[in-house]
């Protein structure tokens, strides 16, 4: 299947995203912050997040289509848990005639650590917006794996901008990770991982080749982490020139990355660009 167009798309509760690649080469990268996971009410996703994903949606199926690629398309967290997810998944296949993969916690966790680490070993921290999945392998087996239902979208909903209150609800939340195995090569991907390192590069422009790589010291974090809390998003958003809608959630995002390093016992973490998108397309071609 490497000799194809191939486009993977995926639904995540912060943003919708999109890699075409040709012939195992990648062309072409796009991300739009819908936030889908916002404003969930009793598990029911938010019809204004709903419509601003599928505005999403629309743009990257027609880029893919012009781009003649094949289209694998998957969602997590903010589906997953939908009590609507039925009506999302038929809506989605009523508009594209392709079936939404909607992929469980622990399967979300496996093809991050296949994007991230190339089917190697290592801990590979995931937090999401509105999941956080660790998952960790020795001697190419999985032997830790956990998703827990918080991320950055989800927490800005429960917390706000109450630095007090995250951190109490998060010292209790993160017991669920208790008992981690964590390898000596530890990785974050995603959104929030990214956002981090982009306003810790100090650029003026987002560049995946700038951040990737990025050594995260917890001291550093932690200093971070509190600053954002203090600061307005507007002010987020002008300082450190970070998208609108990220703005909003990346203070959350980066007390619950602080939470997982503190409860893997990482003093340090390796912020990597490859991520679900790589091994979701590994998963379904065999490709790299």
């Amino acid at each position: 299947m490497n000799d194809k167009n191939i486009a993977i798309i995926d639904i995540g509760s912060n943003s919708v995203r999109e890699r075409i690649s040709s012939n195992g080469k990648v062309f072409f990268r796009k991300v739009i912050t819908t936030q889908l996971a916002k404003n969930r009410q009793n598990g029911i996703l938010d019809k204004v997040s709903i419509c601003r994903t599928f505005e999403a949606l629309d743009l990257l199926v027609k880029k893919a289509t012009d781009c003649n690629a094949q289209i694998f398309a998957f969602a997590t967290a903010a589906v997953r848990n939908a009590s609507n997810q039925g009506e999302f998944c038929s809506e989605f296949f009523s508009r594209y005639g392709i079936t939404l993969d909607v992929l469980s916690g622990d399967k979300e966790a496996q093809i991050g650590l296949l994007g991230a680490l190339d089917g190697g070993d290592g801990t590979v921290i995931d937090v999401g917006g509105a999941s956080t999945e660790i998952i960790t392998s020795v001697g190419g087996q999985i032997v830790y794996s956990h998703s827990m239902q918080e991320g950055a979208v989800s927490l800005t909903d429960r917390c706000g901008k109450n630095f007090n209150e995250a951190k109490d609800y998060l010292s209790e939340k993160i017991k669920e990770f208790e008992g981690v195995i964590c390898h000596k090569k530890a990785v974050a991907i995603g959104g929030t991982a990214n956002t981090v390192a982009f306003i810790l590069s100090n650029l003026t422009t987002y560049d995946r080749e700038k951040t990737n790589g990025f050594i995260l010291k917890k001291e550093v974090l932690e200093q971070k982490t509190a600053e954002l809390y203090s600061l307005a998003a507007e002010q987020i958003e002008q300082t450190y020139r970070v998208e609108k809608l990220r703005a909003q959630v990346i203070h959350s995002g980066a007390l619950l990355l602080l939470n997982c390093l503190n409860v893997t016992k990482c003093d340090k973490i390796i912020l990597t660009e490859n991520d679900n998108l790589e091994g979701y397309y590994m998963l379904k071609t065999g490709g790299k």
